[in-house]
């Protein structure tokens, strides 16, 4: 995004004959426009301090992406079953004998939380349709090792509500939940950088949790919002 900085400049209070102010003394005006609204700054400290934080981000968001390619190249082993504590049932293989791709599952009530890690080994993704068509399932939640999530994941429940994302998952797909007509919360990934209008393909939507990367939020996102309320992340350094 473009960034236009007004530093200080000295310039004369420029007057006629009679007094009268012919301009605007700014000479100890400093506006940074970007975000939604000018943000005073007192010298260069904001402004260095936001460009390493720019940096981090970025630099977190470019690794996310490279494991998730990773993730999705590895090698994966026959399909494994589990049952948690809950009585929930998880299909799953094993990739390159380190991680763990949830393939399916069958949920045992209203709250599926995807398993941080499986006989040992972190969970780091969930494969096309892993968590589609529980007719039981209200509200669903995924740990921060997950990186990786495939096509229509979430699709096809009817009854689901809230939805947690990963803390660390870069990307956002509304693909995730087709045809799911009630979910109405929403807690988004917390690397993702721009929210645009594509969340609001999940029409029912009515509260959303910005998460700690997004810096930008692109014009228009919110013309075609039911949103109700909407909150960011407390270690939110951009918003």
């Amino acid at each position: 995004m473009p960034v236009l900085l007004l530093q200080n400049t000295i310039k004369p209070d420029r007057r006629d004959k009679m007094g009268v102010s012919l301009g605007v003394d700014v000479s100890k005006l400093d506006l940074c426009f970007g975000g939604f609204s000018p943000t005073v700054m007192g010298d260069g400290i904001a402004t260095s301090e936001r460009v390493e934080q720019s940096e981090r981000r970025l630099a977190a968001r470019r690794e996310a992406l490279e494991r998730a390619a990773a993730i999705e190249a590895a090698r994966a082993s026959e399909v494994c079953d589990w049952c948690d504590e809950a009585g929930n049932r998880w299909e799953y293989v094993v990739l390159d004998g380190a991680e763990v791709r949830i393939e399916g599952c069958e949920a045992a009530g209203a709250r599926l939380d995807v398993p941080m890690a499986v006989a040992g080994l972190q969970v780091v993704a969930l494969a096309a349709d892993a968590c589609a068509f529980l007719p039981l399932v209200e509200e669903a939640t995924c740990p921060d090792t997950v990186l990786s999530i495939g096509f229509c994941a979430f699709r096809g429940n009817k009854a689901l509500r809230r939805v947690r994302l990963p803390r660390n998952l870069a990307t956002f797909d509304s693909g995730w939940f087709r045809n799911c007509p009630r979910l109405e919360s929403l807690v988004l990934p917390g690397a993702w950088d721009t929210l645009d209008a594509s969340i609001f393909d999940v029409p029912a939507l009515k509260r959303l949790l910005v998460g700690p990367g997004t810096a930008e939020v692109a014009p228009g996102a919110f013309g075609k919002s039911c949103l109700e309320s909407i909150e960011v992340d407390e270690g939110n350094p951009y918003l």
